[in-house]
Parts: structure tokens; C-alpha cells; sequence
């Protein structure tokens, strides 16, 4: 553009002073001026916008993806807190009916057993469980399931079969079940996307 203006003033410069010639010329020269910097503030200002809205986009994309990251850094922090809470209600339960157990093998009071196992409280557990429920993934909600029942519904744990082998299988089983639920936390836990 300087370069145009220069070169019209050497053109009016090299022409004798005819007078108006001049003038013509130094206002050509400064209008072509006028114009070359108005496309270039055109083009300037064009090319900042669409930098600016790939740098917005950009910043969206960003916000977008930490945003996803903290919720599923929240929801893993909220299944493995829930299902620490079902574990903790499990193992109360486990070691009130061993102890209930301990204590029958000590007074060979079956009714005696019976009614110390129907007094342990489920509530915690239960609500413990209904969260699992909520939160977890089917995996999870299944491995939980299954304890549960085996802890509370099981035939060794309400006071049905009182023989040692069944009692036997009966805790053997329930480590199984604990070690099945922990593996699925665990593996939920370490996963690239929690669903």
C-alpha cells in the first residue's frame, strides 16, 4: 500500500506542476491508501474473529472435558464411598452372627441362637444396599445383591441349617461373595470411563 502511495507521489513529483494534474494524483494516491488500509483492517479484523471463535470453541472443549472428568471423578468417589459403606454394614452383620454362633456352640441353645440372629439390625445394611442400587453399575448392583442375601437370607444365616459343615460352606461362601464385590468396585474404580 506504502508502496503504492510512494509511487504515485514519485509520478506527481516527476510531472511538472500542471496544478490540478498534482492535486489529481496526491488525491488518487491518498484514496488508494484509504482503501488498501480499510481491506486491510476488513481482512485484520475477519481473520481475529474466526481466530477468536476457534479460541472460544477451544476453551468450551476444555471446560467441557474437565467438567466430564469431575463428574466422573465424583461418581467414583461416590460408588467406592457407598460401596465402603455396604461392606462396613456386611462385615457388622457377619461378625453379630458369628458371635451369635460362637455363642450357641458355648450354651447349645438353638431358640437362643435363633433369636439373637433374628435381632441383628439389617437397616443399615439395607440402606446401604438401596444406595449401591442407585449408584453403581449392574455389576456392582448384582455382586452387592447376592452377599446380601446370602448374609441375610441364606438358611446357615437365619438359623435353618445348624450343622458345622453348612456353617463352613456358609463362611466360606461369604468371603467368595465379599472378594466377587470388591473385585467389581475395584475394577469399576480402575476403569477409563465409568458408566
Amino acid at each position: 500500500m506504502l508502496t503504492i502511495a510512494y509511487w504515485i507521489t514519485q509520478q506527481n513529483e516527476s510531472q511538472p506542476n500542471t496544478g490540478g494534474s498534482a492535486a489529481w494524483f496526491t488525491l488518487l494516491g491518498a484514496g488508494v491508501t484509504a482503501i488498501f488500509s480499510l481491506v486491510a483492517v476488513l481482512v485484520k479484523s475477519f481473520t481475529d474473529a474466526r481466530s477468536d471463535a476457534r479460541k472460544y470453541r477451544y476453551d468450551l472443549e476444555k471446560i467441557a472435558i474437565q467438567t466430564q472428568s469431575d463428574r466422573s471423578e465424583n461418581r467414583m468417589k461416590q460408588v467406592r464411598d457407598v460401596n465402603a459403606v455396604f461392606l462396613a454394614e456386611t462385615a457388622r452383620c457377619y461378625r453379630a452372627i458369628v458371635d451369635a454362633r460362637r455363642a450357641r456352640r458355648d450354651d447349645q441353645d438353638d431358640e437362643k441362637f435363633r433369636k439373637a440372629i433374628r435381632s441383628i439390625s439389617s437397616e443399615g445394611g439395607q440402606v446401604a444396599l438401596e444406595e449401591v442400587r442407585l449408584i453403581s453399575t449392574q455389576e456392582i448392583i448384582e455382586a452387592a445383591d447376592i452377599l446380601w442375601s446370602h448374609l441375610r437370607s441364606h438358611d446357615v444365616s437365619t438359623g435353618g441349617d445348624l450343622s458345622s459343615t453348612a456353617w463352613t460352606a456358609w463362611k466360606s461362601e461369604f468371603w467368595r461373595l465379599r472378594h466377587t464385590l470388591i473385585a467389581a468396585v475395584r475394577s469399576f474404580l480402575n476403569s477409563d470411563s465409568p458408566t
